[in-house]
């Protein structure tokens, strides 16, 4: 079994290795190296951008925020109040800086590393949205279990409210029904009973 992983190992350098990095003496180690130094710049750049986000919100939006990120922004000021920040900047520096170290073997290369972290960037800022969004049903389901109308209608209506005609309105009577438990009549878009 270890013979083949050996073999396939060594099919995938002798395949993607000239694209990413020279065909020295270690240079498929140095490859992997670069690899992991991508993830790890790219995972402190998310990072950045995710608490940018979150204290801006705090900043501009500070009930919302607190109602829906409250442990993630108490976690971000904890981090860059404390020495852990240290290690945020090290995502960023330590592969910043074997990059550059590579860089004579790597100029003729950057265009294919460039696209590589852009796919990689891309990669996880789905996944990251796809989380984003099932936390945004959880607090909508959990607003609707509990009956908190404010909170479903802040996830449910937000969106639809923006939209003009029926969808708006609609969404309004659904989700008061919805909420309080009791008939609401139907209405059209005007409010009129049907």
């Amino acid at each position: 079994m270890n013979e083949i992983k050996r073999s396939l190992w060594n099919r995938f350098v002798t395949i993607a290795q000239p694209y990413f990095f020279p065909n020295i003496r270690g240079g498929s180690w140095y490859m992997l190296l670069l690899l992991l130094m991508l993830l790890i710049f790219l995972f402190g750049v998310l990072f950045m951008i995710v608490a940018g986000i979150t204290l801006a919100g705090s900043l501009f939006a500070p009930s919302l925020t607190a109602k829906v990120a409250s442990g993630l922004l108490s976690l971000i000021q904890n981090i860059f109040h404390t020495n852990a920040w240290m290690i945020v900047a090290g995502t960023l520096i330590i592969p910043a800086a074997c990059f550059m170290l590579f860089a004579p073997h790597l100029h003729t290369r950057k265009r294919v590393w460039t696209l590589l972290a852009i796919v990689l960037l891309l990669s996880f800022s789905v996944t990251g949205i796809n989380v984003a969004f099932s936390y945004i049903g959880n607090y909508f389901t959990n607003a609707l279990v509990k009956k908190n109308q404010d909170m479903a209608y802040l996830f449910r209506c937000r969106v639809f409210l923006r939209l003009p005609g029926r969808n708006s309105y609609r969404c309004v009577i659904q989700l008061r029904t919805e909420l309080s438990g009791n008939a609401v009549a139907r209405m059209d878009d005007r409010g009129v009973s049907q």
